[in-house]
């Protein structure tokens, strides 16, 4: 039976908590009092009833050390949680910048292999011909390089009072 077919549910805590208010508040409710004194003696039973109420909810309380252990270890766990996050974060930012790193190197020794071969020249040709350490060999590709960028320049400068004769 599901709970739209108006069955009664007796199991449900919700149902159990309403019916044992509903009691307490009768037990307490009591007669209306005749004079001061019989007041004065519900009063002092209605203040003794709240105040064992009161206790037995406190008693059902976990203690604030237990409650503060527990937040401790969750929030540890969330720190170390969070510090793993941003381990990883860090590692896969540095693995794409090497990535990067790599692919511009590759491109610039594909232009360079390019311009070797433009120019008619081996790399050992241009490694291994000349005396001296690697940065005496790097400069000569770089010399190669500037003074062909440097000869391009000159060419497209010299081209640019002969637009009309170009366009024509």
């Amino acid at each position: 039976m599901g709970e739209g077919t108006g069955a009664i549910v007796k199991d449900d805590p919700i149902d159990d908590a309403k019916t044992q208010v509903s009691e307490a508040l009768k037990a307490r409710k009591g007669e209306p009092s005749k004079d001061a004194e019989e007041a004065a003696a519900q009063v002092g039973e209605l203040r003794a009833a709240v105040t064992r109420d009161v206790d037995a909810l406190r008693s059902r309380l976990p203690e604030p050390s237990e409650v503060s252990g527990q937040a401790r270890t969750v929030g540890g766990v969330a720190a170390g949680g969070v510090a793993a996050l941003g381990a990883a974060v860090l590692l896969l930012r540095r693995r794409a910048k090497r990535r990067e790193a790599e692919t511009r190197v590759r491109e610039q020794a594909i232009a360079l292999a390019r311009e070797l071969a433009r120019l008619d020249l081996d790399a050992e040709d241009v490694v291994e011909g000349r005396g001296g350490g690697p940065l005496v060999k790097i400069g000569v590709v770089v010399a190669a390089l500037v003074g062909l960028a440097g000869a391009v320049f000159a060419v497209r400068k010299r081209m640019q009072g002969d637009d009309e004769v170009w366009e024509t």
